[in-house]
């Protein structure tokens, strides 16, 4: 079954196998209008931002498209404080990212699935560069297994000692087949835990540390089975090592679900996602403890609509509680 889940610039095909819970699922990036796509993805940090800009370019039929991946720092005034770094050029990826909150270093996780698949993880030094450009501290190719499977999305979240990075790739026989590698990565680009399968057989949407493990957003649903046609945002616990915690449980209402980020504050962990019925509204709630699958959650908070090209980004405020900021495309 073929769910389609949007984010700016970019439509993401879930497989998913219809079953009693949550199902094994992936993530397959696909370009629409013939290849042409762009989008940002922002975090904000300690003095600014930091910003990735993905482009997907068309080419001739006889081609695949191709890509281009550059990051900038953001100053306090959300504006770039030197020129952007280019991290690739070449065969289309989607990336995934988390910044460090203090603001001195970054990872972009740079997922390709074509013929010849790949992860990399750029570890970004923010404050490095010259002029307030950030600087490549390292990019790592993550050891490549079971030549079955391809890599097609990622997720990260910064931990208490550097990154976290999960990512689910498709059995190339099978597209209702999938694993989930996770991986842990210092801001010096070393391994603190090289990829390893873990037992997370779910469509991954963002993660975030909880103090003692991981608290991670999932998407579920799909027409037929249990659902209507929409999707759900559910949410499960991670240990440390990955292990989960309970059986996921309803997070949102049955909608057209897209980017999802998750940030702890004082009442519990954020999430904020692009849903709705039009997937153009941006909502929010709380998670503060453990909740049950089959039972309808509270409704989330609307922050208003949002567009398409805006960008947006999580920080706490003055009390300790968490906000969104958008940001408009930069040209």
């Amino acid at each position: 079954m073929v769910v389609a889940v949007m984010r700016p610039g970019l439509v993401s095909l879930l497989v998913l196998a219809t079953a009693a819970i949550p199902c094994r699922s992936g993530a397959q990036p696909m370009p629409p209008n013939g290849g042409e796509a762009s989008w940002e993805d922002v975090r904000l940090v300690e003095g600014g931002a930091f910003r990735v800009r993905t482009q997907w370019s068309g080419s001739p039929s006889d081609r695949p498209p191709t890509s281009t991946i550059t990051c900038s720092r953001l100053g306090p005034d959300l504006v770039a404080t030197g020129e952007p770094l280019e991290l690739h050029r070449g065969p289309t990826v989607v990336p995934a990212i988390a910044a460090r909150a203090d603001g001195t270093s970054a990872v972009v996780v740079l997922v390709h699935e074509g013929a010849e698949p790949f992860v990399k993880v750029a570890v970004v030094e923010l404050r490095a560069g010259a002029q307030g450009s950030p600087r490549v501290r390292r990019v790592v190719a993550a050891p490549r297994g079971n030549s079955r499977y391809s890599p097609s999305w990622a997720v990260a979240a910064a931990d208490p000692d550097g990154f976290t990075i999960l990512w689910q790739e498709i059995s190339a026989t099978d597209p209702t087949d999938a694993r989930t590698m996770l991986s842990r990565i210092r801001p010096d680009g070393t391994w603190i835990a090289e990829p390893r399968a873990v037992a997370v057989p779910w469509a991954t949407a963002a993660i975030a540390w909880n103090g003692e493990g991981y608290l991670l957003a999932l998407y579920f649903g799909g027409f037929g089975g249990q659902s209507s046609g929409g999707i759900r945002l559910c949410f499960v616990t991670l240990s440390a090592d990955g292990r989960p915690g309970e059986h996921p449980w309803w997070a949102s209402p049955e909608e057209r679900i897209g980017e999802v980020q998750l940030l702890p504050s004082r009442d519990g962990i954020a999430a904020f996602w692009r849903g709705g019925a039009g997937g153009t509204e941006l909502r929010s709630t709380i998670s503060n403890g453990v909740g049950q699958w089959g039972r309808e959650p509270r409704a989330p908070t609307s922050h208003g609509r949002i567009e398409e090209a805006e960008a947006f980004a999580l920080r706490l405020d003055a009390s300790g509680r968490v906000e969104a900021v958008r940001l408009p495309a930069s040209r």
